[in-house]
């Protein structure tokens, strides 16, 4: 019990720290915001652009602190009570509609408008899924390096969760183009001849 307790303050610190950095990008994000907006963008569907995106990534960390656990609870067959899946899949869930429905509010938005954040919601995003696989790359090149033989069983288990979920974020965020606005058509007008 005192364990699960440990591990529950734990997850509530990194949850409270991983906040405090959200509201400190949000902060920083809204200082410069005005100064990157492209020409035709409104700053309230900017702000309403950056509301929707820092929602999503709420979602998508409810949806990893959820997932990641019960993930690497299945394969490690580790015996979790029916309560804890329950309350896991109560908590995927509910990052997933906060996810689904502030993307759909997103799209209200005008594209000049969000293309800031959104810019800045992909990078964010690739940068954890960068981060994520390089250290789990790591963990696994040390641990064959320096650990002592035999390996425990199923070592490879939360390093292989972390590549697998940095991959995911990398090709979540794939590069892509942002899209062209279409040109206007030149009128054809025909020169007129001037009269003498």
């Amino acid at each position: 019990m005192s364990s699960l307790l440990s591990g529950a303050t734990a997850t509530l610190a990194s949850y409270a720290s991983i906040l405090v950095i959200l509201a400190g990008a949000q902060i920083f994000a809204l200082l410069l915001l005005p100064a990157l907006l492209p020409q035709g963008a409104r700053p309230a569907g900017a702000a309403k652009a950056l509301y929707c995106y820092l929602m999503q990534t709420l979602g998508i960390f409810l949806m990893t602190g959820a997932g990641l656990p019960a993930l690497y609870a299945v394969l490690m067959e580790l015996p979790f009570d029916a309560r804890t899946f329950i309350l896991l899949l109560i908590t995927f869930a509910l990052g997933g509609i906060l996810f689904l429905r502030h993307d759909s509010a997103v799209q209200s938005v005008d594209t000049a408008s969000r293309a800031v954040p959104r810019v800045l919601f992909q990078y964010t995003f690739r940068i954890l899924g960068f981060g994520s696989a390089l250290v789990a790359l790591y963990s696994i090149l040390l641990t064959l390096l320096f650990m002592q033989q035999p390996l425990p069983d199923r070592w490879f288990v939360f390093p292989a969760i972390l590549l697998g979920y940095g991959l995911l974020l990398l090709r979540c965020t794939r590069w892509t183009q942002a899209p062209v606005p279409p040109k206007k058509p030149k009128s054809a007008k025909l020169p007129q001849k001037r009269k003498r």
